[in-house]
């Protein structure tokens, strides 16, 4: 039996998920993004248009609120930049846009982020496949913060080997990443799947990476020439890179955008997540983010297989994001 849900009732799921997408700071850029998706689909519902171009114009600014949440997580800039382009990409297309109806815009929408959506857990399984071939019995690992991409790899590594047919056997050495602790709860699930973990306080990186065989990280953005990642992503692969250990960086290609695209300046968390009181004299800073050269990457794990960053830097030259989205952010 089809169940309805009057406009009511969704527009008040759509609040809902919109106040959870701006307080979640613990989930990885793949799965905020997904929810951004669910938020353009129940958007596209909900919203009360009069003509196309006033759906475009609260299209738009939906866009603008939803990218301004989470700065540095590429996949929701891109999800936006990909309906609007869709929408409004020249002026040919925006005289077919005019010459649409509402309902027909609000379909395309529904239709592309739904496909968003489910091509991202495509994606992500795809990865798992391609990356778990890079680890081999006995590997060691070592990561930080938690990524699904990253997850995704050593869940596949840990079911059978299709030459061995048996379990691969592998160490992780997983970095808490203060201040969120998002380490943590990839500790917990890797542990949940039988494999053996070790969880470190970051300051602890330099001691456990001699004994590691590469360096596994995943992005919430990779541009030409940097990619970006939590806080202690960049000390670590600095050691990779002295160490002559292997770094690769686990990244669905939605989180690929051009290097003058890409929002630079640095995001700060609470200061009480580092210190919960104030001390004289003493400044806390607490970024949540940073850039680590893209030259230090032995290869970037993708859906559509092993890339080396001479190869990532010729697809992001390609991409093409909509001017009207640009204006609205200005930056």
């Amino acid at each position: 039996m089809r169940i309805r849900v009057n406009r009511k009732d969704k527009s008040k799921r759509h609040s809902k998920i919109f106040k959870d997408i701006g307080k979640d700071h613990l989930s990885g850029a793949s799965e905020l993004s997904r929810k951004t998706a669910k938020a353009f689909e129940i958007y596209a519902e909900v919203v009360d248009a009069k003509n196309p171009s006033e759906y475009f114009k609260k299209l738009l600014e939906l866009s603008k609120d939803l990218i301004s949440y989470h700065l540095f997580i590429t996949p929701i800039f891109n999800l936006s930049n990909l309906i609007l382009s869709s929408l409004s990409l020249d002026a040919s297309a925006e005289q077919k846009r005019k010459d649409s109806t509402v309902p027909e815009l609000k379909k395309l929408t529904k239709n592309l982020a739904k496909d968003f959506y489910e091509k991202s857990f495509l994606a992500e399984d795809k990865i798992g496949e391609i990356g778990q071939n890079l680890i081999k019995n006995d590997s060691v690992i070592l990561t930080n913060s938690f990524s699904s991409s990253v997850f995704s790899i050593l869940k596949r590594a840990r079911s059978l080997d299709a030459s061995a047919q048996k379990r691969k056997k592998i160490k992780v050495r997983v970095l808490e990443s203060r201040p969120l602790y998002e380490g943590r709860n990839l500790a917990k699930k890797l542990g949940n799947l039988g494999i053996d973990v070790t969880l470190i306080v970051d300051s602890a990186m330099g001691l456990f990476i001699k004994d590691a065989d590469f360096v596994l990280v995943g992005a919430d953005c990779v541009s030409e020439r940097f990619f970006v990642n939590k806080i202690g992503t960049h000390p670590l692969a600095l050691l990779a890179k002295n160490k002559k250990i292997p770094l690769y960086v686990a990244s669905e290609k939605s989180k690929f955008i051009p290097e003058k695209y890409r929002f630079k300046s640095t995001h700060q968390g609470e200061i009480t997540e580092v210190y919960e009181k104030k001390l004289l004299n003493v400044k806390v800073e607490n970024p949540y983010f940073e850039e680590i050269p893209i030259s230090w990457c032995e290869r970037i794990i993708t859906e559509d297989g092993l890339l080396m960053p001479g190869e990532v830097s010729k697809l992001i030259r390609k991409i093409k994001v909509s001017k009207e989205l640009m204006n609205k952010l200005a930056w």
